[in-house]
């Protein structure tokens, strides 16, 4: 009975084990995918596309948007970087590129850069990442 028992709690702290060690490779925020200005201009120079969060750690929207987006980008299977207004070697980027709210989305596609500003619905921001067209 005693081997029984040992068993089964063996079984249930390797599956609570698997359990929190993959729940915690997806829940990796998209805030943690930073991109230089560098890795950007490249991607606009090789017209490669690609989606960029511009946000900043004390902005409220920015707080409430990130779920959603986080949400659009697994649905979507899309990876998202992040872009922090905070760090000052993005400034002259940001300024060049006329992003003046936060949060921002920034789609690089063929080259050309759009912007989609403010804290969007989860519909509406899953339609830019799957790259079709909002208003």
């Amino acid at each position: 009975m005693k081997n029984k028992t040992g068993i089964l709690l063996l079984s249930i702290v390797v599956i609570v084990f698997f359990v929190i060690l993959t729940a915690s490779k997806t829940s990796a925020s998209i805030k943690d995918n930073t991109i230089s200005i560098q890795q950007i201009e490249d991607t606009i120079t090789n017209k490669e596309d690609t989606f960029i969060l511009v946000g900043n750690r004390n902005c409220t929207s920015c707080q409430m948007f990130l779920p959603i987006l986080e949400k659009a980008a697994k649905k979507t299977d899309t990876e998202v970087y992040y872009l922090d207004t905070e760090n000052t070697s993005n400034k002259k980027f940001i300024t060049s590129n006329n992003v003046t709210v936060t949060p921002t989305i920034l789609v690089i596609k063929a080259g050309e850069l759009t912007r989609y500003e403010g804290a969007l619905e989860y519909d509406t921001t899953k339609n830019i990442l799957e790259g079709r067209e909002v208003e």
